[in-house]
């Protein structure tokens, strides 16, 4: 295990971990193969495996395991979802259950609670709740869908303006 900064991996007794920034994976006790980069990136994992946290609370409160965050406040409120990853800042940022999401930019999948969504482009998807299977490909694609299934948009502002469920543009 290796660490820098002030409490990272302060109470860890597992091997194959790695913290970089104050607070760092300071709650863990068990679990392997994390790494955390930034003040209080994956500050609350303490015996689960898997996850790699890179900014400033970034993970902060998981303790799922098996997710990728990279950005200030990714996948910051994820508590028990589990095979997420995010990419930008608040990127999945309330997502506190949901899992196999991907979302890549800035407010991509921002509220999402949800299971199996993808979410590529700035604040794309960024009002789901707890729709599932929906995918969204470019700035704001889908960003007004909150509740709803089974939608696919690909473009810039594609499906913007769309609430109900089961629909795609291309």
């Amino acid at each position: 295990a290796s660490a820098f900064g002030t409490s990272a991996l302060l109470l860890n007794t597992a091997a194959d971990n790695c913290a970089f920034g104050a607070n760092a994976l300071d709650a863990n006790t068990s679990g392997v193969r994390n790494c955390g980069f930034g003040k209080d990136a994956l500050g609350a994992i303490a015996t689960t495996n898997d996850s790699t946290a890179f900014g400033f609370n970034a993970l902060l409160l998981d303790v799922g395991g098996e997710n990728t965050a990279v950005g200030s406040r990714a996948l910051d409120a994820n508590t028990s979802g589990t095979r997420n990853c995010a990419v930008g800042v608040d990127a999945l940022g309330v997502n506190s259950a949901g899992g196999n999401c991907s979302a890549f930019g800035y407010w991509a999948l921002k509220v999402s609670n949800a299971d199996f969504n993808n979410a590529f482009g700035a604040g794309s998807l960024n009002s789901n709740s707890s729709g599932t299977r929906n995918n969204a490909f470019g700035v704001s694609a889908l960003s007004s869908i909150s509740t709803t299934n089974d939608s696919s948009a690909f473009g810039h502002f594609a499906l913007i303006l769309d609430t109900g469920g089961s629909n795609s543009a291309f």
